[in-house]
């Protein structure tokens, strides 16, 4: 069985001929079906809708803002696992902000703790609507509910 998770549909149909020369199937079928299963999946909810309910599923420690419009504006999260190790592992934490590469065109900010071994991992993230001080002290005030004082990174 060939397995095409995540690839595009041309690579798709390059796959299926290439498996089996006499296929009918063409670029446009894939499209149809890669579409009504993303339907499918969402079941009437808005993609955003789907990626909150896909938190709050799985337990993942979340916050969301929205604007007047019902629009979310900010969205932070961070995995049981990454915060506790940040809580274990609480000395250097280094802030980066990659700016709107992303298909929504938000600035997202990586929380990236440094280990004791001189290692590095990401233990949250953060779609922020601008880069403005108040959309980080946002974002910080979220990342600090996660920590007591006494936890929370030095530097």
């Amino acid at each position: 069985m060939i397995i095409f998770a995540g690839s595009r549909p041309r690579e798709i149909l390059s796959g299926l001929k290439a498996a089996n020369p006499e296929c009918n199937i063409i670029a446009r079928d894939i499209y149809s079906m890669k579409g009504k299963m993303r339907k499918e999946k969402l079941a009437g909810r808005t993609p955003m809708e789907a990626v909150l309910d896909d938190f709050v599923d799985k337990e993942t420690p979340f916050d969301f803002k929205m604007d007047e419009n019902g629009r979310v504006i900010h969205l932070f999260s961070a995995t049981s696992t990454q915060i506790q190790m940040a809580k274990q592992m609480n000395t250097v934490i280094l802030l980066d902000c990659t700016y709107k590469t992303n298909r929504f065109k938000m600035p997202l900010l990586n929380f990236v703790l440094v280990t004791d071994l001189n290692t590095s991992f990401i233990c949250a993230l953060c779609f922020l609507k601008e880069e403005k001080l108040s959309d980080y002290q946002w974002a910080l005030e979220c990342f600090g509910r996660f920590f007591t004082d006494a936890e929370k990174p030095k530097v």
